[in-house]
């Protein structure tokens, strides 16, 4: 599969009904929740950290790239060899959504029309607990960078409208550049879920959306949009 390509097939636990098959919206998903945990394995051990990344501009084939660095004490920039794929996990709006918001009136046991495939023949039953979210997986192979002071360009301009590294000492800037390692991931293949309530009638997934855009979490709020739009 070209690099970029939105995977047709999954790695994570993907029904069809919450895949999400559209570069430019899984790349804005990036953008707005860039913090990711990067996943390697080597040795038969699996080893996570938690960053920031940046994203590179789709070039004429279609390829882009995950930015970012991290800590040269990191022994996980040690297990980029090259050849060997590593994973990045983005998290986006999430929120627990409980069976109570399903309830009519004094109901104590609330029912939702339910259907595995989402389709219109649904089943009313017990509504259950359940979580709401979306996650993209980015595949690649990480490269190591040189220019260390570009990435880190990079990494401002996107997080950052004010400040600028310019502004630092040249020597305190070279120091803090000697401790740190820089890298790219060319995507090769890219996975986006959004578990958004489809299993349920449209009007009780409104209803719930309804309930969860009263939150004091900005997150939720926006899962709450996400629902709504789905109509």
């Amino acid at each position: 599969m070209g690099a970029g390509h939105v995977s047709k097939g999954s790695s994570m636990y993907n029904p069809k009904i919450f895949r999400q098959e559209d570069s430019n919206t899984l790349r804005r998903w990036i953008t707005e929740n860039p913090f990711g945990v990067l996943v390697t394995a080597a040795g038969g051990e699996l080893i996570a950290t938690h960053l920031p990344f940046a994203i590179t501009d789709v070039d004429d084939a279609g390829n882009w790239k995950l930015v970012g660095h991290m800590a040269a004490a990191n022994r996980q920039s040690r297990t980029f060899d090259d050849q060997s794929e590593v994973l990045v996990i983005f998290s986006g709006p999430h929120s627990y959504v409980s069976p109570m918001l399903y309830a009519q009136g004094e109901q104590e046991v609330p029912t939702w029309h339910y259907s595995g495939d989402g389709d219109e023949r649904r089943r009313e039953e017990p509504a259950l607990p359940t979580w709401n979210y979306v996650a993209v997986h980015v595949y690649g192979v990480p490269r190591v960078l040189q220019n260390k002071r570009e990435v880190l360009s990079m990494q401002v301009r996107a997080h950052d409208g004010r400040w600028r590294l310019a502004g630092l000492p040249e020597q305190f800037l070279e120091s803090r550049e000697a401790r740190i390692v820089a890298f790219e991931i060319p995507v090769r293949r890219i996975e986006g879920k959004a578990k958004l309530g489809q299993r349920q009638a449209a009007d009780e997934r409104g209803k719930v959306a309804d309930a969860l855009s009263r939150s004091t979490d900005s997150s939720v709020c926006e899962l709450a949009r996400m629902m709504k739009d789905l109509g």
